[in-house]
């Protein structure tokens, strides 16, 4: 595989000059606001970290069920920045998502999807942010988990197991109260 150099994009600005700042953006729960181009995208939460970092042919299309949107809305006052890409230079989409992700080292690009469950997103709507950023600032200083996307999945695990196993008690107990004393 060849080594990337970044590419100089018609306005001639680097794929190293870029300054998220100055890119537009639209808050997570805005994705339908998107617009319909090719892009890169970065989405970054409230403290300026960047999370996720990715490429798109049609950027609102990619973001109406994006895999990560659930995993994401666990961060506060997340935005996703975009950086549009005209179709003559379209070819250098993966290599600057490639470039970018090297250079931003996001913390959920390379880490296991966690899918959403009903349970888990309901408790996490019910509490605070603050406590939530609590607990996944303890998982990573306990040392059970490595960074903050591995204490949220981690969180979102124990949510799942605890659920079967409050359903599980739940069908016991009506069992139970059916039989005849």
């Amino acid at each position: 595989m060849p080594t990337f150099h970044p590419v100089t994009n018609p306005s001639g600005r680097t794929a190293a000059d870029i300054v998220i700042d100055n890119l537009p953006s639209v808050a997570l729960a805005e994705v339908a606001l998107l617009p319909n181009e090719r892009a890169i995208y970065f989405v970054r939460d409230t403290n300026q970290e960047v999370l996720y970092i990715g490429k798109a042919d049609s950027l609102r299309s990619r973001w109406i069920k994006h895999h990560r949107a659930s995993q994401l809305s666990l961060y506060e006052d997340v935005r996703i920045y975009w950086l549009a890409i005209p179709e003559p230079i379209a070819s250098v989409l993966g290599p600057w998502e490639t470039y970018y992700i090297g250079v931003f080292n996001p913390v959920l690009n390379g880490t296991k999807v966690v899918p959403p469950s009903q349970s888990s997103m309901r408790v996490y709507t019910t509490i605070a942010s603050p406590l939530v950023q609590d607990m996944i600032n303890n998982y990573v200083a306990s040392g059970r988990a490595a960074s903050k996307s591995d204490a949220i999945a981690q969180m979102l695990l124990e949510l799942h197991d605890l659920r079967g196993k409050y359903d599980a008690l739940l069908d016991r107990m009506v069992i139970q109260s059916l039989q005849p004393a």
